[in-house]
């Protein structure tokens, strides 16, 4: 499923059918990390169990698998 990130008012009105249409058609995706080709799930962090895995994209960065960025770019299916 793609997903979005843009507010939208509780409304029901026929203007945010509109909306929602558009930004199917233009919105730019939000990328999980666990979906990201650069989220490495062999380098883990955590000392009992991994919460974290590392991202190759940055030295630094451990993330979530539910957490995204704006750099993230969807694995080749």
């Amino acid at each position: 499923m793609r997903e979005f990130i843009y507010r939208i008012e509780d409304d029901k009105s026929d203007e945010s059918e509109v909306f929602i249409g558009w930004i199917r058609q233009h919105g730019k995706e939000l990328v999980r990390c666990k979906d990201c080709k650069w989220y490495d799930m062999t380098d883990a962090g955590g000392t009992i169990e991994p919460i974290v895995y590392r991202c190759r994209r940055g030295s630094r960065l451990w993330r979530e698998p539910h957490d995204f960025c704006s750099k993230a770019e969807r694995k080749e299916q």
